[in-house]
C-alpha cells in the first residue's frame, strides 16, 4: 500500500487543507511542512519519511496497522446468485475479521464498505450520497474486489432512490466491471440514463459471460435486454422474452422473491410498450405469489385497467394509506381512489407529483403521469397541462 497516496485519499474525504493537516491539533505541534508535505505525497525524498507519514495518521486518528489480504470471492459469487441468507453469513464473517481495525487507516473503509453491503441485504437501506461520496474518496486506495461490490449497491440506491444533480453518475456506470454481478449492473445504468449505444456494447459482453447455468443472473438480465430490444427497434426481444417465462415458471432454483421481482420486470417492460392486457396478466400473476400486498401493484394493475377502458376494481382501492411508506406512492394512489374528480383537478395533483417529488430515477411513474394528463387534457379539450408536464419532466431529468 502507498501511504502516501492514502494520506492524501483521506485529507481529501475529510475537507483538510494542507496547512491544517501538518498540525496536530492536540498540541498544536507541527509535523511537517507543507512543503515537506507536498513532496512526501509526489513521492519524493524525505528524510525521516516512515516516522512523518506515522504522525500524520496520527494526527487524523487513523494509526497505521499491519496489512493483510481479506478475500471478498465468496461474497461476490453469492450476490451473484443472490442468496440472501448466505450473503448475510459470509458479511458476518467479513466484518468479524475486520472489527478489530476499524479504527485504523484504510481499514476502517473496508469494514464500513462491508457494513454498507450487509445494511442494503439486512435492512434494505440504501446509502447517502454523502457516503458514496466518501468512498470514492478512498476509491483508488481500496480493494478493486470490495469497491465493485459497493458499485452494485450504489447502483440499486441510483435505481430506487436516485442522487441529486450535483452527483456525477459517470463514476458508476463506467465502472470497469469485474464481476458479472457489476457488469449487468453497468448495463442497467447504462439503460436507465438512455445510453443505449453503451447498453447494447456491454450486452454483448454479458452474452457471452451468462452463457452458464447461471439461473440468477439471467433473471436479473432478461427484462432489462428486452427493454433494450424495445428501444433499439430489435425483433429479438420475443426470444428473450420466452425465455424469461420459461426461467421465472419452470426453474425451481429461482427465489420466490426472485420471480416476484421479474414478474414486475415484465409487467413495467409491457406498461410502457402500452401492452396493458399484457401487464394485467402478469400483474395478477404476481399477486397469486405475493406474500403481502404493494402499493406498486395496485397502482400499476388500475392504471393498466383504466386504459383498457375497464373500471377500477374495489379490490384495489382497500389498502391501508396509513401504511404506505413512500410520499409517491401515497399521492398516486391518492389519485387513483379519487378518480372521478374532474380532468382539471387531477392534472393539478399530477403536476405537484413530478414538481415536488419525482427524479429521473422514477421513469415508470413519470409514463404513467404522462399518460394520466395527456388523458385528462384530451377530456378538458386543452393541452396547456401537457406541455407544462414535458417542462418539468425536462428539468427532473
Amino acid at each position: 500500500m502507498e501511504y502516501e497516496l492514502l494520506l492524501e485519499c483521506y485529507r481529501k474525504k475529510l475537507n483538510l487543507t494542507y496547512k491544517s493537516i501538518c498540525v496536530d491539533p492536540k498540541n498544536d505541534s507541527r509535523i511537517c511542512t507543507v512543503k515537506t508535505y507536498h513532496r512526501l505525497v509526489n513521492g519524493d525524498f524525505v528524510r525521516g519519511r516512515q516516522a512523518i507519514i506515522s504522525n500524520l495518521f496520527k494526527r487524523i486518528d487513523r494509526p497505521i496497522a499491519e496489512e493483510f489480504d481479506v478475500d471478498y470471492t465468496v461474497l461476490s459469487k453469492l450476490m451473484e446468485y443472490g442468496i440472501i441468507e448466505s450473503i448475510l453469513d459470509e458479511v458476518d464473517k467479513l466484518l468479524t475479521i475486520l472489527e478489530p481495525y476499524k479504527e485504523n487507516a484504510l481499514y476502517d473503509f473496508r469494514y464500513q464498505g462491508v457494513k454498507v453491503i450487509d445494511d442494503y441485504y439486512r435492512n434494505k437501506k440504501h446509502p447517502e450520497e454523502q457516503e458514496v461520496n466518501d468512498f470514492f474518496c478512498m476509491e483508488e486506495c481500496m480493494e478493486v474486489e470490495l469497491f465493485s461490490l459497493l458499485i452494485v449497491i450504489f447502483g440499486y440506491k441510483f435505481n430506487i432512490d436516485g442522487f441529486s444533480s450535483e452527483f456525477d453518475i459517470n463514476k458508476i456506470r463506467y465502472y470497469e466491471p469485474k464481476h458479472l454481478i457489476v457488469q449487468i449492473n453497468s448495463f442497467i445504468f447504462a439503460l436507465n440514463l438512455y445510453n443505449n449505444a453503451c447498453a447494447f456494447s456491454l450486452s454483448a459482453d454479458i452474452e457471452e459471460r451468462i452463457k452458464e447455468d447461471n439461473v440468477i443472473a439471467k433473471v436479473g438480465y432478461y427484462p432489462h435486454i428486452i427493454e433494450l430490444c424495445k428501444k433499439m427497434g430489435k425483433n429479438y426481444q420475443d426470444y428473450y422474452y420466452e425465455l424469461y417465462k420459461l426461467l421465472i415458471e419452470e426453474d425451481s432454483v429461482v427465489p420466490q422473491f426472485k420471480k416476484n421481482s421479474a414478474l414486475a420486470n415484465l409487467a413495467i417492460n409491457e406498461i410502457v410498450s402500452k401492452e396493458y392486457e399484457k401487464a394485467l396478466d402478469l400483474l395478477d400473476q404476481m399477486k397469486n405469489v405475493a406474500q403481502s400486498r404493494m402499493v406498486q401493484v395496485e397502482i400499476y394493475s388500475i392504471f393498466c385497467s383504466l386504459h383498457l377502458g375497464k373500471k377500477i376494481d374495489e379490490n384495489y382501492l382497500n389498502l391501508d394509506i396509513t401504511m404506505i411508506p413512500n410520499k409517491i406512492n401515497i399521492l398516486l394512489y391518492t389519485y387513483f381512489k379519487n378518480y372521478e374528480l374532474d380532468a382539471k383537478d387531477k392534472n393539478k395533483v399530477l403536476l405537484t407529483i413530478i414538481r415536488d417529488h419525482l427524479t429521473r430515477s422514477d421513469y415508470l411513474y413519470m409514463f404513467i403521469i404522462e399518460e394520466e394528463i395527456k388523458k385528462n387534457c384530451k377530456e378538458m379539450g386543452g393541452y396547456k397541462n401537457f406541455y407544462e408536464f414535458h417542462e418539468l419532466k425536462g428539468k427532473n431529468l
